[in-house]
């Protein structure tokens, strides 16, 4: 429009379409709906929902999710790092230029959940993310939903009792992952001590 811009899009396989437009090449199928809106000369305000995709071959999700259980303590059985399966990520974003700010967003399946925030890069495909890992996400999850404790104990509704703080960092081919080993003992809003700093 002659005041700004506004997008309302849906797609029925939306790794497809990241690989067509060069954002992200590791994700199969899901469905993605995408709005939002903006100024002709400000960033744009929207929201993004995946549902059913999968994360193929992604070295940050090697190192969060090791093959072996052993190595972390926090990998959950039947898991591929290979290929993890999830069932839904819901975020916000603001888009200005070539950089898109990810705010509060929320990636779950029954196994594994995550909520982060950052930005991504686009032409130079470099990525900065910085969140909390909930593994065993169903299970975990009902420790934040609990009154009164929840935010004690899970650290709110969309985290869980048992979390590790990360922070992801370099280009989306192959980004170094960092890992607050302390996160693991501290439960809920008493995690937030060892979250790393917000981009």
């Amino acid at each position: 429009t002659a005041s700004g811009t506004t997008i309302d899009a849906s797609a029925t396989d939306a790794g497809r379409l990241l690989r067509f437009t060069d954002l992200y090449t590791r994700m199969g199928g899901g469905a993605a709906t995408i709005s939002g809106e903006g100024a002709s000369e400000g960033p744009m305000l929207g929201t993004m929902e995946l549902a059913n995709f999968d994360v193929l071959n992604e070295p940050a999700m090697r190192e969060l999710v090791p093959g072996d259980p052993a190595a972390s303590g926090l990998a959950p059985a039947g898991v591929n790092p290979s290929r993890v399966h999830f069932e839904r990520l819901v975020a916000r974003f603001r888009k200005n230029e070539g950089l898109i700010a990810i705010e509060d967003a929320l990636l779950r399946s029954a196994n594994i959940g995550a909520t982060f925030a950052g930005r991504y890069d686009v032409p130079n495909a470099n990525l900065l993310l910085t969140g909390t890992y909930l593994p065993a996400y169903t299970i975990n999850n009902l420790f934040g939903r609990l009154p009164l404790i929840g935010l004690a104990l899970g650290g709110g509704a969309r985290e869980g009792l048992i979390g590790v703080t990360f922070k992801i960092e370099g280009p989306i081919s192959g980004p170094h992952v960092f890992i607050n080993p302390l996160s693991v003992v501290a439960p809920g809003m008493f995690r937030k001590i060892f979250e790393f700093q917000r981009p």
